[in-house]
């Protein structure tokens, strides 16, 4: 995909806005108030990157075999520094959450159980379609024992903490939804942090053996399963910076909307304009763009638009569903030969037509799949509280 696509990117996020629209005015969709609505605004148009990010390595993976990084810094941007933000936005809202309840505390099972359906569901949901699409391209027979099969799938049910696995021994399982799981596995280990945290943020500190046993897992667990990136920590350091600040200086940006979208977009350009995303630099102006935006930069009014929070909304679907979409698109549809032979401009096109469909699949999993989990643990959190 050439680098001066530049339309490329505007035609999938015009595609996306536009479903929306239509959505939110058949099936509208009430967004619950008091929350970031910059924040949730801008998780749809994350999602949508990282859509746009493995269009281009699909582009190279059809000419080359290899699952590799864009040649382009702004396409790798479109990923790298879209999941940059996704962290910010985890740090952001559950350090805010941590100083929040200072006094209280925070009741952890609670907690645990209200991430477990927040994730999960859409999660398996996801990984069930990986695998049918995998037992499908090897004609429903199994290529490694039925207890390796058993175990693979427990791997990947576990959001693949344990390690990532191939399902029935197919090359070709992480190309079945981009390998959007690892940035999950982060996720989690955040989550699992977050007592260990409190016990400096609270003043009602968490049961001190509970915090030590998740300490003393952590270490035993990071020993054994390796691998991690501590650059990919850093963002989530940006977002508590940013929990911080917002927490206890809440009116220092008190500037006109305008200004600080803005300030925003220079924020964006400047972020494109870095070569190594992975650096410190790209994580540090991308925190401090991310605070313009907790500060309430909506870009021009975009972010708090209902189509951006319909997409909002549906982004952990847009984000664990893209992958799946592409491959079934490119690989099972179309085909690798025939997509490999378009030009730029068809392929780019072809791709585009696709995100309406995209969106109206992730709508469907928001409201069957995301909300019942959502209030599965609200129910079940509540009879808790009660007995």
């Amino acid at each position: 995909m050439p680098n001066n696509y530049w339309w490329f990117p505007v035609l999938v996020m015009l595609m996306a806005i536009i479903t929306a629209y239509v959505i939110q005015r058949l099936f509208p969709i009430t967004s619950k108030p008091g929350r970031y609505e910059t924040i949730d605004g801008m998780r749809g148009f994350l999602a949508l990157f990282v859509f746009i990010h493995h269009c281009y390595i699909w582009r190279n993976y059809l000419a080359t075999g290899e699952w590799s990084a864009p040649g382009s810094t702004l396409y790798q941007h479109f990923g790298v520094t879209a999941v940059s933000f996704f962290f910010m936005i985890t740090a952001f809202l559950f350090i805010t959450k941590l100083l929040k309840a200072r006094e209280t505390g925070i009741n952890w099972i609670q907690f645990y159980i209200s991430r477990f359906f927040r994730l999960t569901p859409m999660y398996y949901v996801s990984v069930l379609c990986m695998i049918l699409i995998i037992l499908s391209l090897d004609h429903w027979h199994l290529n490694v024992s039925l207890m390796q099969f058993v175990k693979d799938v427990v791997y990947w049910g576990l959001f693949t903490l344990l390690g990532p696995t191939l399902i029935n021994g197919n090359n070709l399982t992480f190309t079945t939804n981009a390998g959007v799981v690892w940035s999950l596995t982060y996720e989690w280990l955040f989550y699992l942090m977050l007592p260990i945290l409190a016990v400096l943020i609270l003043k009602k500190k968490p049961n001190l053996l509970f915090a030590g046993g998740i300490l003393l897992a952590l270490i035993v667990y990071f020993n054994f399963c390796g691998g991690y990136e501590l650059s990919l920590f850093f963002p989530f350091i940006g977002g508590a910076v940013a929990a911080l600040l917002y927490h206890y200086y809440p009116n220092i940006l008190s500037v006109n909307q305008i200004w600080k979208s803005i300030a925003a977009v220079i924020g964006l350009v400047i972020i494109t304009q870095i070569n190594l995303p992975h650096s410190i630099l790209s994580k540090f102006v991308t925190m401090l763009t991310f605070i313009l935006f907790v500060y309430g930069a909506n870009l021009f009014g975009l972010l708090t638009s209902k189509p951006a929070k319909i997409l909002g909304d549906m982004a952990y679907s847009i984000y664990l569903m893209h992958g799946i979409l592409l491959f079934t698109t490119i690989y099972m549809l179309i085909g690798n030969d025939a997509v490999n032979n378009m030009d730029g401009i068809t392929y780019c096109l072809t791709l585009a037509a696709i995100v309406p469909v995209l969106i109206i699949i992730c709508y469907a999993t928001f409201r069957l799949v995301e909300k019942p989990g959502m209030s599965a643990a609200i129910k079940i959190n509540k009879k808790k509280s009660e007995n």
